[in-house]
């Protein structure tokens, strides 16, 4: 069944989103606010619980709320927002991504507020761009909660990831191998490595548009947890992907990157620059052999979802791997990552 155009329009401007925000982490958060990420951590998290809440119109058109909070009407200086968020959206997101002429994005605001403020107001849209979509506010309860805490957790992953990025170079061996890493590769690439990708909560945002409105794709916990672990066994992927191609880069601008990973180190010692674009190769090597294998677990798990997924719900979400895998492949081939500065 063909995918109607305006569900390809909607994830196109996600995409576009997804780049932005990588970009506003990279070139202003982390120089401008490196000080202050805890205090960022907290707004994240209040704005995700803020905007998790259906809001009053919505409500009052006839959405059931037996399973929703309210919209709370929340403070101007708890999150450094507007005193009614119900009925006034912030606009920054849409005009980032309707203004074809690129005269503004995420990075081209310009305001007379506080920096803590912009930035709030910046993450702000964002949220609300995507919590409340008019399909997320359609979508099954239990979607929109997943949602909410993707989101969340790609955020907090974000600024967890500029904080291990900060502390690298007092980390580092001179062929960049962590000397003492927060955990194991394998719980890295799991988690924050993984939630930063964006790739999770785009994934369950596809579902929220790509189910039919309040319906709930999965009928009990075995469903759901396959569903889960095909969610973030995608998003384990981008990132392995992501670090083979972009080794350079992360290298040149001190990024954390997946074979700076002690299990990456062979032992072997690098006696001049030849024998170290070797190490660098053999390391790229071991890490796209991690990335094939769970691919091949990956594979398996959407065959196990095929056997209670519906066909057309079931064909949306492989276009949804395959495009995610067409990124993956073009990352191996090159780097096309945003470059910091």
């Amino acid at each position: 069944m063909p995918v109607h155009w305006e569900f390809m329009w909607d994830m196109m401007r996600i995409s576009m989103l997804n780049f932005q925000v990588d970009a506003y982490m990279e070139n202003v958060i982390e120089i401008k606010y490196i000080s202050n990420l805890q205090k960022l951590k907290t707004t994240i998290s209040k704005l995700c619980e803020q905007y998790s809440c259906i809001p009053q119109d919505t409500a009052r058109k006839g959405e059931n709320t037996n399973d929703m909070c309210m919209l709370r009407v929340a403070s101007s200086n708890s999150v450094g927002v507007n005193e009614d968020t119900s009925n006034k959206k912030p606009s920054i997101i849409n005009d980032a991504v309707l203004d074809r002429n690129g005269k503004r994005n995420l990075m081209d605001i310009h305001s007379t507020t506080s920096e803590l403020e912009e930035i709030n107001r910046v993450l702000e849209a964002f949220v609300a761009h995507i919590l409340h979509h008019p399909q997320v506010l359609k979508a099954h309860h239990s979607l929109r909660s997943w949602l909410k805490y993707e989101l969340e957790t790609f955020l907090l992953a974000h600024v967890t990831h500029i904080e291990d990025c900060y502390n690298l170079s007092s980390c580092m061996t001179p062929f960049f191998t962590l000397r003492a890493p927060r955990s194991t590769y394998y719980n890295w690439v799991s988690t924050t490595g993984a939630d930063h990708t964006s790739c999770s909560y785009s994934f369950v945002f596809y579902l929220c548009i790509a189910v039919k409105p309040g319906e709930n794709p999965t009928i009990n916990a075995h469903q759901r947890f396959l569903l889960e672990d095909a969610c973030h066994s995608l998003a384990t992927i981008c990132r392995q992907y992501n670090d083979f191609g972009s080794v350079a880069r992360d290298r040149q601008e001190e990024n954390l990157n997946s074979i700076n990973f002690p299990e990456f180190d062979n032992g072997t010692e690098i006696i001049n620059e030849n024998g170290s674009e070797e190490t660098e190769e053999h390391r790229k090597q071991d890490l796209l052999a991690i990335a094939k294998y769970k691919r091949r677990i990956l594979d398996s798990i959407l065959q196990d979802l095929e056997e209670f997924l519906n066909p057309d719900l079931m064909s949306k979400l492989k276009l949804f791997v395959n495009v995610t895998n067409l990124y993956g492949e073009i990352y191996v081939a090159r780097d096309i990552g945003i470059r910091k500065g």
